[in-house]
């Protein structure tokens, strides 16, 4: 059995808000639809320089931001981090490889998660879309599964 197909049995708790909810969602979808329009118009009007620049400028907008935009999932075995925009992404962590987990904010970024694994690799997960409540719920039922969690930043 492959670990796709155990991750696939596993009931999951979402942790998860809405990217229209968030500065960083608003901002990333208005100026993708706002340039995104543009560049129609201007392949409409076969204006292509100005759509072959345009194109490139908001794919890389939209998927530099979409880096602040993770949620988790949580169940028995598993904590799992996708991206709300990058919905092909999957990374997942058995809890008993986890070490230590650490709730942190550094300079003008939102609310992430800081996954330090038994082997001490560590990766950091920016939830922008998270409310504090939600990082509440996922502190709290992390205790519960007996994870480390430590909390470095103001989260209610």
């Amino acid at each position: 059995m492959s670990f796709i197909d155990d991750i696939n049995k596993e009931t999951f708790v979402y942790y998860k808000g809405s990217q229209l909810l968030c500065a960083e969602g608003i901002i990333q979808w208005s100026f993708a639809s706002f340039f995104g329009y543009c560049a129609a118009a201007a392949a409409f009007q076969l204006k292509i320089q100005f759509a072959i620049f345009t194109i490139p400028l908001v794919l890389i907008l939209f998927l530099y931001l979409s880096k602040r935009m993770h949620y988790f999932g949580l169940s028995a075995t598993y904590l799992i981090v996708k991206n709300q925009t990058k919905f092909w992404r999957l990374n997942a962590y058995s809890l008993s490889d986890i070490k230590e987990i650490v709730f942190e904010q550094q300079f003008k970024m939102p609310v992430a998660i800081r996954i330090i694994t038994n082997d001490f690799e560590s990766k950091l997960y920016p939830a922008a879309s998270l409310w504090d409540k939600r990082w509440r719920e996922l502190r709290d039922d992390l205790k519960n599964k007996n994870i480390e969690v430590r909390v470095e930043c103001s989260i209610g």
